[in-house]
C-alpha cells in the first residue's frame, strides 16, 4: 500500500486546469472592464469639452459625439473579449 503523500489524484490535474481556466477568464473580463471604463471616461471627457467650448458649431457636435464614442468603444471591447474567449475555448 502506498503512503498518502505519494498517491496521485487523477482528478487533481483536471481541477487545477479548470481553476486556471477560470482565472484566465476572470482576468480577460477584468481587462475588458477596465477598457470599457476608459472608453466611458474618454466619451465623458469629449462631452465635457463640448460643453466647455464656446464655438457654436463644434460644441454641440462634441457633446453629441461623446456618448457615441463611449457606446461604440464599449461595444467593440465586449465583442473583442467574447471573441477572445471563444478562441480560448471558453463558452
Amino acid at each position: 500500500m502506498q503512503p498518502p503523500e505519494s498517491r496521485h489524484d487523477p482528478y487533481g490535474d483536471r481541477e487545477a486546469a479548470e481553476r486556471e481556466a477560470g482565472r484566465a477568464g476572470l482576468r480577460r473580463w477584468m481587462v475588458a472592464l477596465l477598457a470599457c471604463l476608459l472608453w466611458c471616461v474618454a466619451g465623458g471627457a469629449l462631452t465635457v469639452y463640448g460643453f466647455h467650448m464656446t464655438d457654436a458649431e463644434n460644441g454641440p457636435l462634441l457633446v453629441q459625439s461623446g456618448p457615441w464614442l463611449a457606446g461604440a468603444g464599449v461595444l467593440i471591447t465586449v465583442l473583442h473579449a467574447l471573441s477572445r474567449g471563444r478562441d480560448a475555448g471558453a463558452e
